[in-house]
């Protein structure tokens, strides 16, 4: 069932009805390749030394999936290591009704993660509440 996720979520708000992970709704834009870097970075990693890091994303149009893809590469070594993962994004009106159905209420929605109003252009959509 699809609000099996939104079910879980809102038996286990805190009691002040926040949940303890806010992640954002936001489609990637891709590159020519259909594939965009997200982040990257480097890191000191205790017994594995210096670890280079990166995000990349596609998405499906026709699906409205993205494939979500973390990598990291321990330096010394040159080792590799990759995980992926398949997300669906759904837009702000069918998503409002799975809240609602799922019995949770939004105070308001921000269109970043400045705290701007969210509106037709802003880049994401989170609930807060």
């Amino acid at each position: 069932m699809v609000n099996n996720g939104l079910d879980r979520l809102s038996r286990n708000l805190n009691p002040a009805g926040v949940s303890s992970s806010t992640r954002a709704i936001r489609r990637p834009k891709s590159g020519a390749n259909g594939r965009r870097s997200i982040r990257n970075g480097r890191f000191e990693a205790p017994g594995l030394g210096a670890v280079e890091a990166w995000n990349e994303a596609s998405h499906d149009a026709a699906t409205g999936i993205v494939t979500y893809q973390t990598h990291y590469r321990i330096v010394e070594s040159g080792r590799r290591y990759s995980a992926s993962s398949d997300i669906r994004f759904t837009d702000r009106k069918p998503f409002t009704a799975m809240l609602d159905g799922a019995g949770l209420k939004v105070d308001k929605w921000l269109g970043d993660w400045n705290g701007a109003a969210c509106g037709p252009a802003s880049p994401e959509f989170i609930p807060v509440g």
